[in-house]
Parts: C-alpha cells; sequence; structure tokens
C-alpha cells in the first residue's frame, strides 16, 4: 500500500497537482490541513485518483471547514492518527501528540503544521511530519501488507 501524504500547501493548488500526477499509483492520499481544497486540481485533471482514498482533516488556516480536525483510521494493518497538530502543539515539540497517540492505541501519527519535516518512532509510535506542500515538501509511505513493514520517506 502506497500512502501520499500532504500538508500544508497553502493554497499551492499547482504544486499539489504536480506531486500528486508524480504518485498516481497512491492507494491513498492524506492531507493533514491548511490548503484543503488545494488537491481539487488533481481531482479534476488526473482520473488515476478517481477511485482513490482521500483523507482529509482541517487545519488552522482552513476556516469555515467542515472537515474533522482528528481522524482514526486503520491503514495496512496499522492505526493511524491523522490531525493537523495544531491544538497539540507541536511546534513546542511532539510529547503532546504522542500521549494522546499512545492513549488512543495509536501506531502512526500523521501531523503537519510546523513545515517542517520529520520522521522519528518512540515508544513504538511513528511520528511523522511531510513538511510543506508550499516549499514541494511532502511524504509517502509504504506499507508492505504482506509482511508489515512500514517505511516513510521524505521528498523535495
Amino acid at each position: 500500500m502506497k500512502i501520499l501524504v500532504l500538508s500544508d500547501s497553502h493554497g499551492r493548488e499547482t504544486a499539489t497537482y504536480e506531486i500528486m500526477a508524480e504518485h498516481t499509483d497512491s492507494d491513498v492520499v492524506i492531507h493533514l490541513g491548511d490548503g484543503e481544497d488545494d488537491i481539487d486540481l488533481g481531482l479534476r485533471e488526473l482520473p488515476a485518483f478517481g477511485n482513490k482514498r482521500f483523507i482529509r482533516v482541517r487545519g488552522n488556516c482552513d476556516l469555515g471547514s467542515g472537515l474533522p480536525e482528528t481522524s482514526f483510521d486503520n491503514l495496512g494493518g496499522y492505526k493511524f492518527y491523522i490531525t493537523h497538530g495544531y491544538r497539540q502543539g507541536v511546534k513546542s515539540g511532539v510529547h503532546l501528540i504522542l500521549g494522546e497517540a499512545l492513549k488512543n492505541d495509536r501506531n502512526v501519527v500523521l501531523f503537519g503544521h510546523t513545515h517542517q519535516q520529520f520522521y522519528e518512532e518512540r515508544h513504538g509510535v511513528h511520528l511523522f511530519n511531510p513538511g510543506s506542500v508550499q516549499r514541494y515538501e511532502y511524504g509517502v509511505i509504504i506499507i508492505n501488507e504482506k509482511d508489515g513493514t512500514i517505511k516513510f520517506e521524505h521528498f523535495n
């Protein structure tokens, strides 16, 4: 399973489209907020994405959004905690978001907000921030469902 992870596109619809066009083989596309509508160009122009699963959460700049702030999803045998991260204070560190992941029995946390690419594993929890699409940064997660391995990659 290939998961394309985007965040903080802040109106950079063309950059989002270009990234999506490079990863039409993705099974799931996740947008972590602050530009929730920026994937719409890709959806219109890339027929390959018509049947993909999309997960979106709202960021602090997505004013008036009807999207949830948090999504708990099971993907490829992993329990995901998906959020923008501003309510968890990720600009000051990952201790709060890690605590929430542990409390909710999650083993993968995806967050944005800092505009900084980040990956670390703590207490069996993978913490991953793809960076900012605004700077052509994004992430890809590969889950091998046969052997249960997971791999996190940053791109820019």
